[in-house]
């Protein structure tokens, strides 16, 4: 399946007040210069659920493969990754779109990035004015990234 997203900072929270979040924790099981495998937990109000996750290289677009398991089993794969990404994320409609407000913990807190996914490249999005910089095409903002190096300076 293609995965096709822009990325944004944020230059003003927007209003939460209502709108459905989850934790999501991360891990990094393989990462090389095809791609990476990743594990997933996701927990809230009502449901936990793992997943686990392939992505081929890329930045805008790219395939994307993604299972759900237990979400046992995606913590116990947790366990020997390195460099975990902790988030809270927010699901605001955005219109046609969905916005995923991802709110960084731990090592990342004060990070904040917005994504939109699209069903193709030139999809035309409706951008809030609280949007600030776009970083799609910087790869120092993919979660790998930001696992291993940190926010970017």
């Amino acid at each position: 399946m293609k995965e096709i997203e822009r990325k944004y900072l944020i230059k003003k929270m927007p209003s939460l007040e209502g709108v459905s979040s989850a934790n999501i924790k991360q891990g990094f099981i393989i990462a090389n210069d095809k791609g990476l495998l990743r594990v997933r937990t996701l927990s809230s109000e009502n449901k936990k659920v793992g997943f686990i996750t392939v992505k081929e290289k890329g930045l805008l677009v790219r395939n994307e493969y993604e299972m759900e398991i237990p979400y046992e089993v995606a913590e116990s794969f947790l366990w020997g990754c390195k460099n975990l990404i902790d988030k809270t994320r927010f699901y605001i409609d955005n219109l046609e779109t969905i916005i995923e407000l991802d709110v960084f913990n731990g090592n990342l807190k004060g990070l904040v990035v917005a994504e939109i996914e699209m069903t193709d490249e030139n999809q035309k999005i409706n951008i809030p004015n609280w949007f600030g910089a776009e970083v799609t095409e910087n790869a120092n903002y993919t979660n790998l990234k930001l696992a291993f190096n940190g926010i970017p300076k």
